[in-house]
């Protein structure tokens, strides 16, 4: 189930809890988006490949913590 939400553009909360909005900048050659609260970050050519990037990173986090 939580696969299925990453695909979708729904960006998910980080896994240290920030569910706030995250700050995303674009440098002329990829996008970048960094957790405000824990500086957990992805790095991406396109914002649908930053979201998706995103979403797999706190899903790997999350089955991490939960070992």
């Amino acid at each position: 189930e939580r696969r299925a939400e990453a695909m979708s553009n729904k960006v998910l909360p980080c896994s240290c809890g920030y569910a706030g909005a995250l700050p995303i900048t674009y440098n002329g050659l990829w996008y970048h988006a960094e957790c405000p609260q824990c500086a957990a970050f992805v790095e991406a050519f396109t914002g649908d490949g930053l979201i998706e990037r995103w979403n797999d990173k706190q899903i790997e986090r999350s089955k991490t913590n939960e070992q």
